[in-house]
């Protein structure tokens, strides 16, 4: 729309839930705005060190940060930042009195979580391929497997292909997730995306040759809103240009990788507080199985397991190390603009104000939440409040008309919130309304 005024209206609409149908309306493409720089300026301080056991039974011990720093395994090297596996010291094999628990690596999670946004990863060097060896870049939320995962590099032994994915919990839980593999590069490996029925394998796809170049460098970039989540890489030098931007346009990259789409799997539902994560661990599971071993592995080194070779050749794991010029994470938040008032059977509103909408229906919400949508973010961010879901909603200001509808905030049991503004964290139960929050806007 684009009349002569310039008019910030408010509607709220409440229709009634029909299986999953939605609006006709679709969303524009989101404007992405660097948020967060990763680099050699402040990399480590944004990260956690992991020093538990690998999940997998992996033969990694993970190093805090003073360790990993004294022993080289984390760097700053030449404004780029450098994290690999111990390659210099020889281990006790699996059957030598006093095995080692494993060799000495690196697993980091970052401090912030992410709920939307673009990730642009820009390494200059990824992990050589070697057998034992397991790299990953890769996310996951608070609550796993029901919020989450997306492995955007993932590998392992003598694999020359990448294999990015996405995990969720069980279908009966949280509903149907899917990869169609339409419209994306990588062909599909696995379809279902339940981290049950897919026996741990989650829904993934191949992008062959995808971990051929580890000296050449790669670009991953991650694309997450409610319509869907979109995964990319390049080989650094082949990139495109506007990846340098701050605030690129995604539109010009082409088919991704992987394509996952709210039409086969409910993203707001599915995937939430979203953790970056690098790690280089060893063996387990896949990697060290022996059904997985005795393939290529074992051929290649003569070695019966994958811990006694992991154990005895440090030195081959020298070039399986990350080398990354930055993370980047922008996010769509549009700037506030100035309206004009007038008088209208409408809620007009010169600057974004609050509305309230008392009800006593428990809420369905359903389709594009913007970027978030945490409460220190201000305009265009919904609270519930008590039982009767009180829903708080400030009016939003934007170029394009569209819609903005919560699932992922909504979609809980209101019956169980404190009673306090932004409480958001209740047990999922369905609810036979949906609530479209509708802002209309007039340029």
């Amino acid at each position: 729309m684009a009349p002569a005024s310039r008019l910030l209206t408010l509607a709220v609409v409440i229709v009634t839930w029909a299986g999953g149908s939605k609006s006709s309306s679709i969303a524009a493409p989101p404007r992405w705005h660097l948020a967060d720089t990763y680099d050699a300026s402040n990399f480590f301080t944004k990260f956690d060190f992991f020093t538990d056991k690998s999940g997998d039974a992996g033969y990694s011990v993970f190093q805090n940060e003073s360790e990993a720093f004294r022993k080289g395994l984390v760097a700053y090297q030449d404004d780029q930042v450098y994290i690999g596996p111990d390659h210099r010291t020889v281990l006790k094999g699996a059957c030598e009195p006093d095995s080692s628990p494993g060799r000495d690596s690196v697993r980091i999670e970052s401090k912030a979580r992410y709920n939307h946004g673009l990730v642009i990863a820009r390494f200059t060097h990824t992990p050589q391929m070697k057998c034992g060896l397991w790299p990953a870049f890769w996310t996951y939320g608070n609550n796993w497997p029901r919020d989450g995962e997306i492995d955007l590099l993932e590998g392992y032994n003598l694999n020359s292909w990448n294999q990015p994915t996405f995990r969720v919990a069980e279908t009966a839980r949280s509903g149907r997730c899917k990869m169609d593999g339409a419209d994306q590069a990588a062909y599909v490996h696995s379809g279902s995306c339940d981290e049950v029925a897919s026996r741990g394998n989650g829904c993934s796809a191949v992008e062959a040759a995808g971990l051929t170049e580890p000296n050449a460098g790669s670009v991953y970039a991650m694309e997450w809103t409610s319509e869907f989540i979109k995964i990319y890489r390049w080989r650094y030098d082949l990139a495109p240009r506007n990846v340098d931007d701050d605030s690129p346009d995604t539109s010009a990259w082409g088919r991704p990788l992987v394509y996952l789409k709210n039409k086969d799997c409910n993203i707001d539902r599915h995937f939430a507080n979203q953790r970056i994560v690098l790690d280089l661990d060893f063996c387990g599971n896949p990697a060290g199985m022996p059904d997985i071993w005795n393939g290529d592995c074992r051929r290649a080194t003569r070695e019966t397991n994958c811990v006694d070779y992991v154990a005895k050749n440090p030195g081959v794991f020298r070039e399986s190390y990350f080398k990354i010029k930055d993370i980047r994470y922008f996010q769509d938040k549009p700037k506030p603009r100035t309206t004009t008032p007038t008088s209208s059977s409408t809620l007009s509103i010169a600057t974004p104000t609050k509305t309230v909408l008392p009800t006593t229906t428990p809420v369905r919400c359903f389709f594009d939440a913007p970027s978030g949508c945490d409460s220190e973010l201000g305009s265009g961010v919904y609270f519930v409040e008590s039982s009767i879901a009180w829903l708080i909603g400030y009016a939003l200001e934007g170029q394009t008309s569209r819609f903005y509808l919560f699932d992922w905030l909504c979609d809980y049991d209101f019956s169980h919130a404190s009673g306090t503004s932004g409480s958001r964290y209740f047990d999922h139960a369905p609810f036979p309304q949906l609530c479209y929050i509708l802002p209309l806007y007039e340029d």
